[in-house]
């Protein structure tokens, strides 16, 4: 698919607990690929999230009269959720605003703007690129998916989307991006396992394949379950299989990647030694990619194996933060170095 980037758009989804939470690792996956193959903008935004305070890759705001449901917190309502897990439903006049930063060169700008619906009234909203005039646009009526396409005159730098009326429509997300190259969708989901990707109502999950035609979904997790209480993988790693047969089916010509458990540490003695919970996980992961068909890459393995959390949070500059758990900005980014020098072997 890389090889056609420069006349059509690749999209990759990169789901994952709180580890790529604020596009951390997703961002400089997608630098990489767009460096090499082309694009520009950073494809998925919800339209509310729970990391704008310290996500840097896009400046996003939004009014406080969203109604929104997602996998990682609740839907007492049962509303069906989209791709990234969430949906929003604007209780009276309500907005969104999504402006680029200069933390990226690749994200400066963009020249499209593609708003995701299902179940809309007979109904308009209004948006302005770059704070300059208000245009309508009509939204499809009818429970199907729908993807509204909104472009400026030229490249912009900002959009503001205005919702004229409360329980207007199921409103998921926003692609920013331009019409070619390479796109990196950040699905965070925190908190959690990755098993609750499979109560996604796979009739929409295959909408958004229509629309969206991923050609890489990466899986990480893994840090959530290895941080319980049991030590018995067994049901997860038949939940997970379950989860990415699911996917299988809505995405039928993608291909999966699964990325392993890091190295976690706990402290022994006066040393910081491999969570034992950690290497049973990286067997059951193995097993799943195996019974599942899919690939796996071992960031345990990647970033030095047992024991080798320390010496991230170590390093100098220190690449994981004191908790031994977490990667830090320059963890992230080569986390993501590590694993786009993997994929690009393979594709030479």
């Amino acid at each position: 698919a890389v090889k056609n980037a420069k006349s059509k758009p690749v999209r990759v989804a990169h789901f994952g607990d709180s580890a790529i939470e604020g596009d951390l690792i997703t961002s400089d996956i997608r630098e990489a690929l767009q460096n090499k193959f082309g694009g520009n903008g950073a494809g998925w935004l919800g339209i509310t999230s729970q990391d704008i305070t310290f996500r840097q890759t896009t400046k996003h705001s939004f009014s406080d009269n969203w109604e929104s449901a997602a996998l990682y917190s609740s839907n007492p309502k049962g509303l069906p959720l989209g791709i990234s897990g969430e949906a929003s439903v604007p209780k009276g006049n309500a907005w969104v605003q999504y402006e680029t930063t200069r933390i990226r060169r690749s994200l400066k700008d963009f020249s499209l703007v593609r708003l995701y619906y299902a179940n809309a009234k007979n109904s308009t909203i209004n948006y302005s690129f770059d704070g300059g005039t208000k245009q309508t646009a009509a939204l499809k009526t009818g429970s199907a998916l729908q993807e509204l396409v909104l472009k400026p005159s030229s490249r912009a730098k900002s959009i503001r989307i205005e919702f004229t009326m409360a329980d207007q429509a199921y409103f998921y997300g926003v692609s920013l991006e331009n019409e070619t190259g390479i796109y990196v969708d950040n699905l965070p989901l925190r908190g959690n396992t990755g098993v609750d990707l499979g109560s996604l109502q796979a009739s929409i999950l295959k909408e958004f394949s229509n629309y969206l035609e991923y050609k890489l979904i990466i899986l990480e997790f893994g840090l959530n379950i290895a941080g319980s209480r049991s030590t018995d993988y067994s049901r997860y790693e038949k939940e997970m299989v379950k989860v990415i047969n699911h996917l299988k089916v809505a995405f039928p010509k993608t291909s999966f990647l699964m990325i392993s458990v890091h190295d976690k540490s706990m402290k022994k003695g006066s040393n910081f030694v491999t969570d034992p919970t950690v290497l049973r996980l990286l067997e059951t992961q193995k097993n799943i990619a195996k019974l599942a068909d899919v690939a796996i890459w071992s960031l345990f393995d990647a970033m030095g194996g047992e024991n080798s959390m320390s010496n991230w949070v170590n390093a100098n500059p220190p690449l994981a933060f004191k908790d031994f758990i977490h990667f830090n900005g320059q963890g992230a980014a080569k986390v993501a170095l590590l694993l786009t020098d993997a994929l690009l072997e393979q594709y030479k």
